[in-house]
């Protein structure tokens, strides 16, 4: 599937939504040891990355296909 056709069924993510996630669900290492904490943790900014992608993919189309 190409850059191009791979998130159009998403809707449109706004920067607000991306800036709000990134400062509640921040990349960074845990400090918790535990492994549901640190699971859940990594999951939370899997999610996030997804966003981060799909963003820049709709930015990037919104500016070539402009």
């Amino acid at each position: 599937m190409s850059n191009d056709t791979q998130y159009e069924d998403f809707p449109a993510i706004p920067d607000t939504l991306i800036t709000a996630l990134d400062a509640r669900f921040p990349d960074v290492v845990p400090e918790s040891k535990d492994m549901i904490d640190i699971s859940h943790l990594q999951g939370q900014v899997s999610v996030v990355r997804l966003l981060k992608r799909v963003h820049d993919a709709q930015s990037e189309n919104i500016l070539t296909k402009g």
